[in-house]
C-alpha cells in the first residue's frame, strides 16, 4: 500500500481501506447509493449551495468530535497543490467555488469553496449548478483527516501508532505491502 492518507491515495487497496477507516459525508449503502455517513441529512436549494448537517456524535477514535471545521481543513488540505493529490481534480469534477485556480497555484487554498457555519453544518458553494454532487462525496478522497495528528506527524500520520480515524475500524498493524489489520 502506497499511503493510508485519504489525500494520498492512488488506487483500489487503498480506496478500500480508506473507506474502512474514515467515514466521509455520505457512505455507499449496500446497493452502491449514496446514504447518510457523517452527514445525516444534506439539502440545496439551486444544486449551487450545499448544506450538510452532521450527527453530533460523530467522534475520532481519540474521542474528540467530528465537525464540520475537519471537513474544511480536509477539503483545503485536499486541494491545496503542496499536498499534491492525485485526486485534487475530484473537488473540479463537483465545480467547487475557486477549485481551478487553487490547482493551478493562483489562489490559497482557503479561498476553496467551503466553510464551517457552525460545528455541525458544513457549507460548499459550487462555481455552477450540479445536481449530482451528493454522488462526488463518497469517494475516499472527500474524507475527513484530523488536522492534530497531520500536523504533529506530518507524513508519519498514519501510521498505527499515529493514526486517528472515523470510520468503522482502527488500524491496529500494518504488515507488508498487502495486509492490514483493524480492529472494530
Amino acid at each position: 500500500m502506497q499511503s493510508l492518507d485519504p489525500h494520498k491515495i492512488e488506487g483500489v487497496p487503498e480506496s478500500n481501506v480508506s473507506r474502512d477507516l474514515f467515514e466521509g459525508l455520505l457512505i455507499s449503502d449496500v446497493e452502491g447509493h449514496p446514504s447518510p455517513g457523517v452527514a445525516e441529512k444534506w439539502e440545496n436549494k439551486d444544486f449551487k449551495v450545499w448544506t450538510f448537517h452532521l450527527r453530533k456524535n460523530a467522534k475520532w477514535s481519540d474521542g474528540t468530535p467530528v465537525t464540520a471545521h475537519d471537513f474544511v481543513y480536509s477539503w483545503q488540505r485536499l486541494a491545496d497543490p503542496n499536498t499534491a493529490s492525485p485526486y485534487a481534480s475530484y473537488l473540479q469534477y463537483g465545480h467547487i467555488a475557486n477549485i481551478d485556480d487553487i490547482i493551478a497555484g493562483k489562489k490559497p487554498a482557503t479561498d476553496l469553496g467551503v466553510k464551517a457555519l457552525d460545528d455541525h453544518t458544513f457549507e460548499v458553494t459550487l462555481s455552477e449548478p450540479v445536481p449530482y454532487f451528493y454522488k462526488l462525496l463518497v469517494h475516499p478522497s472527500v474524507s475527513p483527516v484530523p488536522k492534530s495528528a497531520v500536523e504533529k506527524f506530518g507524513d508519519k500520520w498514519t501510521q498505527p501508532a499515529n493514526i486517528v480515524t472515523n470510520g468503522a475500524y482502527k488500524l491496529k498493524k500494518l504488515g507488508g505491502e498487502r495486509t492490514y489489520r483493524a480492529g472494530a
